[in-house]
C-alpha cells in the first residue's frame, strides 16, 4: 500500500513554506520515494537559501518568518537530511546527477551539511544562529551550496523557485 505524505515544496518566494501540495514522496514498507526532478528542485532551492548572504540571518537571527518555515538549523536539517534524505538520495540519483555534471557538487554539499549537523549537535554554542552563521563550517556549507546554485543544470530550477541570490551570469 502506498501512502502519500505531505512534504515541502519550493514555492516562490518562500523556500520550504508548507503548502497543500504534495511531492511525489511515498512511503512503502518504511522506504521513501521521491522523483528526481522534485528532489533536485528542492535541493537547489535549499542551496539557494543557504548560499544567500543574508536570508537565513534574517530568518533565524532577526526572526523574519516570511523567508522560510525552517525556523532554525535543526529544522532545516530535518528537512534536508530527513524529509529530502540528502545522503541516500544523492547515492540513489548518482547517475542522473552525473549526467547533469552535478554529482561532485551534491556529494560535497551532503558532506558539508552533515558536518554542520554534527558540530551543532556537539557544540551548544553553535546552536545560537548568530554564532553558527559565522562559523567556518557554515562558511564551507555556504560555499558548497553556492556550487550547486551555480551549476548550469540548476538554472531552470532557480528560475522556478524565485532565487534568493542574483541570477548566475553565464560566461
Amino acid at each position: 500500500m502506498w501512502v502519500v505524505i505531505q512534504s515541502y515544496k519550493a514555492v516562490p518566494p518562500h523556500i520550504f513554506q508548507r503548502q497543500n501540495l504534495f511531492l511525489d514522496l511515498r512511503v512503502k514498507k518504511g522506504q521513501r520515494m521521491i522523483d528526481f526532478d522534485n528532489w533536485f528542485a528542492n535541493i537547489v532551492a535549499a542551496s539557494d537559501l543557504i548560499a544567500s548572504p543574508d536570508a537565513l540571518g534574517k530568518a533565524w537571527v532577526q526572526g523574519d518568518k516570511t523567508i522560510t518555515s525552517a525556523y532554525d538549523f535543526s529544522e532545516l536539517a530535518e528537512q534536508i537530511l530527513g524529509d529530502l534524505d540528502l545522503e541516500e538520495q544523492t547515492k540513489r540519483f548518482s547517475d542522473e546527477l552525473e549526467t547533469r555534471k552535478a554529482l561532485a557538487a551534491f556529494s560535497a554539499f551532503s558532506r558539508a551539511f552533515q558536518n554542520v549537523d554534527q558540530i551543532t549537535n556537539g557544540n551548544p554554542a553553535l546552536r545560537d544562529p548568530s554564532t553558527l552563521l559565522k562559523s567556518n563550517e557554515w562558511i564551507s556549507l555556504r560555499e558548497a551550496a553556492r556550487t550547486i546554485v551555480d551549476l548550469p543544470s540548476a538554472a531552470p530550477y532557480r528560475k522556478a523557485s524565485g532565487p534568493h541570490l542574483p541570477p548566475v551570469q553565464n560566461e
